[in-house]
């Protein structure tokens, strides 16, 4: 963003073209939960992805608690 000219690797149309796919994406979902038959796979999808999520979160906050709070020094 700062100096465009020094990335080894520039995406042709940016920012924009990643604004205009990222709408593209938004509009397929949005169609997606009005047609009946995409929409089990939409929701099969999204509550895989919570569950992922969820996991995620439980295991990152058990690693944080575990980090340093158990430290068995004698003095």
């Amino acid at each position: 963003r700062e100096l465009p000219s020094g990335l080894a690797l520039r995406m042709w149309g940016f920012p924009w073209l990643t604004w205009a796919a990222l709408a593209a994406m938004a509009t397929v979902l949005v169609l997606m939960v009005f047609d009946d038959s995409a929409r089990p796979q939409l929701l099969w999808s999204a509550g895989a992805t919570g569950v992922v999520l969820v996991v995620a979160l439980v295991r990152g906050f058990r690693s944080d608690d575990t980090s340093g709070t158990h430290s068995h020094h004698r003095d």
